[in-house]
């Protein structure tokens, strides 16, 4: 496991006073090369300023689709630094984990937190139980990770049904209004756990609305707690770069750091930046797949059972999983993941990937009688995404 570093890293320390608060966005800051216009690898919702190579601000005109932006006399070659926040739907919400100064010149443990705004001292241990530290926290540097944080809004349009649902999950019903959602007909005040149920259809009139699987460990948490953690986004999204903003007890702003894009996650595992003594290290641990024509196949026992069809891909030489495909480690997109162990021959297993079925293989269930071409034609194009067997570690920049 290699560290690469880069040629002239830069060290900026995170600062948090006692009583502050901490503020995470999705965040644009980089240097971008003028070619026709400045163009940006995510939507951004506004543009907070641009400077050119004297540090002199100019004026940048963004298009309405947030991804580029035109500067009057500019020329191709020049090279801008853009602030701009990412437009929030295009984006989560990043698990950030800090160790704060006490008054005994220790440091606390780390206390984990995975929502935009947040107190200096509370938050969370790794395993979800409440940690308090305010009153032990004086002024200082810390010591932070930001992990990235995948995760799908099953709710596409009002009206739409929502299918392939696992009725032992619990779904977090959420609308950026907080407005009212029909669930099946049923108006629900958002923001709601919904479970019990292996299909809905969501209908509401103002707002943008979330439906998002909660995972196993987080069930028990209050819908105004999950309401935090996961933000409205579109379809399937990480975590971009991101701006932290230490403020002091009188909103101050005592610190202030942009990371580049922190990366995704798969069950558990997840990419992070640590930026420890000013330094920042990236560990990659997540890879992501768009699956080919080729990597399709039908097994043996392929169209063998009498109610569902199965087809199957292989797992890769640097994915983690020893023998077994583990379950959360490998995950197709758009296709629940089953745990399923025996009764293969089972109809509600079409539409969801099978977990540790076969020891080299990813299985996926589909109707009886589904063809080859027909899987394929579903299935290529879709992101794999997996845990790697050895994560890849870099030094970052850090503003």
């Amino acid at each position: 496991m290699g560290l690469h570093k880069s040629i002239n890293p830069i060290y900026k320390k995170f600062l948090a006073y006692k009583d502050g608060t901490v503020y995470v966005e999705p965040y644009l800051k980089e240097d971008i090369t003028y070619s026709s216009g400045l163009t940006f690898a995510y939507p951004v919702s506004q543009i907070d300023k641009v400077l050119n190579s004297n540090n002199i601000e100019v004026t940048a005109v963004l298009a309405e689709d947030g991804l580029s932006a035109t500067i009057a006399g500019a020329s191709d070659g020049q090279i801008y630094t853009v602030y701009a926040p990412t437009k929030p739907e295009y984006s989560t919400i990043p698990t950030t984990a800090i160790r704060y100064k006490m008054n005994t010149g220790a440091y606390t443990e780390e206390i984990y937190n995975t929502s935009s705004i947040f107190s200096v001292g509370l938050g969370t241990d790794s395993s979800g139980n409440a940690l308090d530290y305010v009153s032990s926290i004086v002024n200082g540097q810390t010591s932070l990770v930001v992990s990235g944080r995948t995760y799908t809004n099953k709710a596409t349009t009002s009206g739409a049904t929502i299918s392939s649902l696992d009725s032992t999950k619990t779904y977090i019903l959420t609308n950026t209004l907080n407005a009212s959602v029909d669930v099946d007909g049923t108006p629900t005040a958002t923001p709601a756990k919904i479970t019990g149920i292996t299909s809905t259809v969501l209908t509401w009139a103002s707002g943008n609305t979330g439906f998002v699987e909660v995972p196993s460990a987080e069930t028990s948490l209050l819908a105004s707690v999950l309401n935090a953690r996961y933000s409205y986004i579109i379809g399937t999204k990480s975590t971009t770069s991101v701006k932290l903003v230490s403020k002091d007890s009188e909103n101050n702003i005592v610190s202030q750091i942009y990371l580049p894009p922190v990366g995704q996650s798969v069950g558990i595992v997840k990419d992070e930046i640590s930026v420890v003594g000013g330094k920042g290290i990236k560990t990659r641990k997540v890879k992501t797949y768009t699956l080919q024509s080729a990597d399709i196949n039908t097994p043996a026992v392929g169209d063998t059972y009498a109610d569902i069809t199965y087809f199957n891909f292989p797992k890769f030489t640097d994915y983690s999983g020893k023998g077994k495909v583990e379950f959360n480690s490998m995950v197709v997109d758009g296709y629940a993941q089953s745990t399923i162990t025996s009764n293969f021959n089972d109809a509600n297993q079409i539409g969801k990937q099978l977990q540790g079925a076969d020891f080299n293989y990813v299985w996926v269930g589909f109707a009886k009688g589904t063809t080859l071409e027909q899987a394929r034609t579903a299935l290529v194009g879709k992101a794999l995404t997996y845990q790697l067997a050895t994560p890849i570690i870099t030094t970052v920049k850090i503003s």
